[in-house]
């Protein structure tokens, strides 16, 4: 229910400020991460938490926590020339393929 691996939008990445195609629509406010910044060193993630806040419910701290940690652009790995794909790995020359490893 969380994850949309079928609908792309373009965004710009939370850490560069660089163009990106992602699952998650700008108007969402989640902090968007290009897949090569997220998963670099040089991001740090465990700066990202908060304490729990009792006066508000488990669902409204849950989405504050999702909208102040990163979050990867596309689920994608070892892709060549397929840049709009999304939960995949191991593709070359594709274009929009969702869910697909080879």
């Amino acid at each position: 229910m969380h994850r949309n691996e079928r609908k792309l939008y373009r965004g710009k990445c939370y850490g560069t400020g660089k163009d990106i195609v992602a699952t998650t629509h700008v108007s969402a406010g989640f902090k968007t991460y290009s897949n090569q910044i997220y998963l670099s060193d040089d991001r740090d993630p465990s700066a990202t938490g908060t304490d729990f806040d009792f006066s508000k419910t488990l669902t409204e701290n849950m989405l504050g926590l999702k909208k102040d940690a990163p979050m990867q652009a596309l689920d994608s790995s070892r892709l060549e020339n397929s840049d709009y794909t999304e939960h995949a790995s191991r593709l070359k020359n594709c274009y929009m393929c969702f869910a697909a490893v080879v």
